[in-house]
């Protein structure tokens, strides 16, 4: 994100390598905030820690479902082969406080859903014997 604010300064953001770093900052960011906020997301609310915590750490990933919609909206208009996403996007922006409550009502029940389809339990990631999450 650093490099991408300092090619903004210079004022080559015209150029192939400033696009590729936000594609590329759209892509992790999702990744991190979608994929990896939902695992993390189910662990907490599985772990026994207190009812207030497992609700700041939902509410937290629900914040972080909002802005992965904006970073696409942003990055769908910089792709143009990504226009059904900036579709989507501009849909979801009309509609923007039904959305948010959705957000959080999902972030609270994603959770349970998880544990509910997948009949799953606390899930450890696990790289060479060392526990990540």
């Amino acid at each position: 994100m650093k490099f991408n604010k300092i090619m903004s300064i210079k004022k080559e953001t015209d150029t192939k390598l400033h696009r590729f770093t936000e594609i590329l900052f759209a892509a992790l960011f999702t990744l991190f905030r979608a994929v990896l906020g939902t695992l993390v997301n189910f662990n907490i609310s599985m772990s026994k820690i207190p009812l207030l915590t497992k609700f700041m750490v939902s509410s937290t990933y629900a914040v972080g479902l909002i802005w992965v919609v904006k970073v696409l909206h942003v990055g769908s208009k910089k792709v143009k082969s990504l226009g059904f996403v900036n579709k989507i996007t501009s849909k979801i922006g009309k509609h923007q406080l039904f959305f948010a409550v959705f957000c959080f009502v999902w972030g609270v029940l994603t959770p349970v859903t998880i544990q509910y389809f997948f009949k799953t339990e606390f899930y450890h990631v696990k790289v060479n014997k060392f526990i990540l999450l």
